[in-house]
């Protein structure tokens, strides 16, 4: 079933986080080890933003048309009613592709076109993230590929990974030490 994060689950990941949990220690990737240090300015949660850089899973992107998706995987199985976000004051659609994977949360532009805001994937979606993970990916080696993002207050060990920050990044889940769904986007507002 899918996860994505909607203003019902947001009171619990923030009341049941219980502070920061530990974060187990793994390598930092070349990549991470040769990026600039966080400012004063930025503060560390807009640095580790930064430094997640892409948020894609595949060809799945905040802000990209719905109407891209459809050209993908074809009409969603299960189309939402629209709905007010409270926290962001947009209008906003569920668009699930149970067969494919895929759960999209999508905001209408002033346009009145649907965008991405945020997704989730599952099995047996097979797209990867531009450092190479997806579901079935090892825990460890997810921990070590984002160990310079990790969002210490919303990670748990073993269970989920938060690289970023809750307010915009990458979420993975995790059972039996393999990824079994990522989310893009914010699980907080």
């Amino acid at each position: 079933m899918f996860k994505l994060l909607s203003p019902l689950i947001i009171p619990t990941l923030l009341l049941g986080s219980g502070g920061c949990a530990s974060v187990p220690t793994a390598p930092v990737p070349e990549e991470a080890a040769e990026l600039a240090a966080c400012t004063a300015e930025e503060g560390e949660e807009m640095c580790r933003v930064r430094r997640l850089g892409s948020t894609n899973v595949g060809f799945l992107a905040e802000g990209m048309p719905i109407a891209e998706i459809i050209a993908k995987l074809g009409a969603p199985d299960e189309v939402g009613e629209l709905w007010l976000e409270e926290a962001t004051g947009d209008q906003v659609q569920d668009h699930i592709w149970k067969t494919k994977g895929v759960m999209v949360q999508a905001y209408l532009d002033p346009e009145k076109n649907l965008k991405v805001s945020r997704f989730t994937v599952e099995a047996p979606f097979a797209g990867k993230t531009s450092r190479g993970f997806g579901i079935g990916s090892s825990a460890a080696e997810v921990f070590a590929a984002y160990a310079a993002e990790i969002d210490p207050s919303f990670t748990e060990p073993g269970s989920k990974l938060v690289a970023g920050s809750v307010y915009g990044g990458i979420f993975f889940d995790f059972e039996d030490g393999k990824v079994i769904s990522i989310f893009v986007g914010a699980g907080a507002e």
